[in-house]
């Protein structure tokens, strides 16, 4: 979860909502709503850190989950 107000341009239109697709996924997750040097978690069902990412411009909003193991 990324708080509004931890940005610097905090979000005031509602289209600016974070959106992931595709759900489920095996290699890549698009990222929209995020901006340059927002840093991502993703949790396991157990809530353990299973990957942590800062977003950088030359990824466009694609994260790599390949090295996720199932």
């Amino acid at each position: 979860m990324i708080p509004a107000t931890t940005r610097q341009n905090p979000i005031s239109d509602i289209s600016e909502i974070l959106y992931i697709y595709p759900n489920p996924s095996k290699d890549i997750l698009n990222i929209g709503g995020i901006e340059p040097n927002d840093i991502i978690f993703i949790y396991d069902l157990m809530g353990r850190i299973v990957k942590k990412t800062q977003i950088d411009q030359k990824k466009n909003g694609v994260l790599l989950i390949s090295d996720i193991a199932p």
